[in-house]
């Protein structure tokens, strides 16, 4: 209350021009602890309930769960981690204008499998998926940590044509696509400890242009933009994670990123060069 009352406080001229206080992005967070099992499943109920059924796999009295969310110009970042679960979403929770979302999903532990209307929904560690909610499903999940991102479905570009595909759009890891936006992920994640709400709509931006350029065939000029930071900085996180390599060298990054040697030269330009960095 303090921060808001600051922070929407009439102007003083004696005032003007001193920095009002940044303030963080909205922030919840929870850790269960041996012994409040009971708790923790109930509060997991409570987070899931608007949008999705839950039934532990196990003794409640075993259930262990820890989540962070951020939220940035109505996008929801999050890091879960929660015990063994099936999960139901009915055609009711569907209805649900609240729930009207994709979801973007990394799995760092475990799997989660299920049924969409007759259409398998896959998930593991070894890809990243785009998941449309529309779709009742019944799923079950082992131990698992992800990190995603919920995104209001008028914010996805293609919203119309992705309802009609699979119920849930996914890319290897080890691809092109994959390494951008799990490598934006992971990035924006730990930036936004640090970020404030008036870098929110940058942020938001950034992502959601990265991501409507990955699954349009004719991206708009944003898009554009936005997917070459983001090849960037997917390139530098593929060049650190291997630094103990003697041989990592320039074909592996044209491979890796399916990129020519000159664009790779260009975009390393205000770097130094792809060579030095």
């Amino acid at each position: 209350s303090k921060q808001f009352e600051e922070v929407n406080a009439p102007v003083n001229n004696s005032t003007r021009g001193v920095e009002r206080p940044r303030v963080p992005l909205d922030h919840v967070a929870f850790t269960s602890t041996p012994g409040d099992s009971a708790q923790a499943l109930d509060l997991w109920h409570e987070v899931c309930r608007p949008l999705v059924g839950v039934e532990p796999r196990s003794k409640a009295s075993s259930f262990k769960t820890a989540f962070e969310f951020y939220e940035i110009s109505g996008l929801v970042f999050h890091h879960t981690c929660y015990s063994a679960v099936n999960y139901s979403r009915t055609a009711r929770q569907v209805r649900g204008g609240e729930s009207d979302f994709f979801v973007v999903q990394l799995f760092l532990q475990g799997r989660e499998r299920g049924d969409c209307g007759g259409r398998p929904l896959l998930m593991t560690p070894d890809r990243i998926v785009l998941r449309d909610w529309a779709h009742p499903f019944d799923s079950t999940a082992e131990t698992t940590e992800q990190i995603g991102v919920i995104i209001p479905r008028e914010r996805i570009a293609l919203r119309d044509e992705l309802y009609h595909r699979e119920p849930a759009a996914s890319w290897e890891l080890a691809s092109p696509q994959g390494r951008m936006l799990a490598s934006s992920v992971m990035s924006l994640w730990r930036t936004l400890p640090r970020a404030t709400r008036e870098d929110a709509p940058a942020l938001a931006s950034g992502f959601l242009g990265l991501l409507n350029g990955l699954l349009s065939p004719t991206p708009e000029p944003a898009g554009i933009q936005a997917l070459k930071r983001a090849t960037l900085v997917a390139m530098q996180a593929f060049i650190e994670e291997r630094l103990s390599d003697a041989d990592l060298g320039v074909d592996d990054l044209m491979h890796a990123f399916h990129l020519s040697r000159a664009t790779l030269y260009r975009m390393f330009g205000e770097l130094g060069g792809v060579r030095a960095y």
